[in-house]
């Protein structure tokens, strides 16, 4: 599947950044030095095997174990807080190191 080496380099910035761009820079530059430039990767690269394994290197030196690579993850997470900051603040807290692209929000309240 082509842009799998772009979803990896990906996840592994986000997660080692949580979301610090000036932190998602020095891991970018870490790829480069370790000859992977993630800059020349987009969502039609072509996989090849031998720059995979390297990735997947350079996560474990960067200890990034949760690639997900073939897995899709869901994870349910909540609160019981009443105001609202809590409760972000609490979902936040348990979202900590989770790479995610989309979040359901339901609401329900109590009498």
């Amino acid at each position: 599947m082509p842009g799998k080496i772009k979803e990896i380099i990906d996840s592994i910035i986000l997660q080692r950044s949580k979301g610090n761009s000036a932190i998602a820079e020095t891991i970018k530059a870490k790829f480069i030095l370790k000859g992977i430039n993630p800059n020349k990767f987009d969502n039609f690269s072509p996989d090849d095997p031998e720059i995979m394994e390297k990735v997947r290197n350079i996560a474990k030196q960067l200890k990034v174990n949760n690639l997900a690579e073939n897995e899709i993850n869901i994870r349910s997470v909540f609160s019981t807080k009443t105001l609202e900051k809590e409760a972000v603040s609490e979902i936040k807290n348990q979202l900590d190191g989770c790479v995610y692209q989309a979040i359901s929000f339901l609401c329900f309240i109590m009498f």
